[in-house]
């Protein structure tokens, strides 16, 4: 994410400012909206807030570790709903 540059618009600041500004600390919270966006390339926004897709190799970076990530997140929910007392 640093080198796609997500902190530098997904901080506390909200410096483009977003409708709904969703901060990156937590990303087990967002995984899923956060891969859906690489996927549909809607981040990053460029300084007019247009869209910009990431480049091909960063994406590819982005999305294999995104989706493993997103496994263990969903491993995890797995778990604890079956161990719930």
């Amino acid at each position: 994410m640093r080198d796609a540059q997500c902190d530098n618009c997904h901080m506390p600041n909200n410096p483009m400012p977003m409708r709904r500004l969703v901060l990156l600390h937590t990303p087990a919270h967002e995984i899923t909206r956060l891969m859906k966006a690489v996927r549909a390339d809607k981040m990053p926004l460029d300084d007019t807030g247009a869209e910009q897709p990431v480049e091909p190799a960063l994406k590819r970076a982005l999305l294999e570790s995104g989706a493993a990530f997103e496994e263990l997140v969903k491993a995890a929910k797995d778990w604890e709903a079956a161990h719930r007392h």
